[in-house]
């Protein structure tokens, strides 16, 4: 994906995102900002799925605390010299629930299942997430060995988290269609979502996630509720 170039002064109140916009991503000290495509689009993907765990959504929020770094800045902080920051591709953050920051772990291992390439350790409530060219890493920046960040490639085995399975997270709730003019598939929970499908009156769907009016029917994939009947 593109490596896009903004002002600070110019695009910072544009949004990249529904909750993200080009002046999070800044550096100190310089009006220039490169941003990966993919870091919004995936962050908001991140702050989706808190809200769906949240008990109250509303608390949901991701604060990026470094995203692009001039070399100056990179320096002065004490980063790698081919750090991901440099390029735009990475982001560092923390995020907050409930009231509550999620522990640096939930954050990684929801990263992984959301397709993040790369994936950091920083501390027990901040998480390093990055979009580098080649295979997927995990790392721990709290350890080393050898002079290297201690790597491995499983968040969930790593942190001892458990993973649900498969057929938990997949198997869902038989519903039809109810719309006679047919019924629109859009890419995210709101009408401002790009429409992806239609489908027909009549056609049975899997529903495995409901957020707030909006039933998820697949990856990226949602309906409008009222237009779904437990009847064919």
């Amino acid at each position: 994906m593109a490596i896009k170039k903004y002002s600070k002064k110019k695009h910072g109140s544009k949004k990249l995102a529904e909750n993200f916009k080009v002046s999070e991503f800044g550096c100190p000290g310089t009006d220039k900002i490169l941003i990966d495509e993919r870091l919004p689009k995936y962050l908001q993907k991140l702050r989706d799925y808190f809200e769906n765990k949240a008990k109250n959504p509303k608390t949901v929020s991701i604060t990026i605390t470094s995203g692009y770094r001039s070399p100056a800045y990179n320096r002065k902080v004490g980063g790698s010299s081919n750090s991901r920051h440099l390029e735009g591709r990475a982001v560092d953050v923390n995020v907050w629930m409930d009231g509550k920051r999620v522990a640096s772990k939930y954050i990684m291992c929801a990263a992984q299942d959301l397709g993040f390439i790369g994936i950091g350790y920083i501390s027990p409530t901040a998480a390093h997430l990055d979009f580098k060219k080649g295979a997927k890493y995990r790392y721990d920046e709290t350890k080393r060995k050898n002079g290297y960040f201690v790597q491995f490639s499983d968040c969930y085995a790593y942190f001892g988290v458990k993973k649900k399975s498969s057929s938990s997270t997949k198997k869902g709730k038989a519903m039809y269609v109810s719309a006679k003019a047919g019924l629109n598939v859009r890419s995210k929970a709101s009408i401002k979502g790009k429409k992806v499908g239609a489908l027909r009156n009549g056609t049975k769907v899997t529903v495995v996630e409901t957020k707030g009016s909006w039933c998820r029917i697949g990856t990226d994939k949602w309906v409008a509720k009222k237009y779904l009947s437990s009847k064919k």
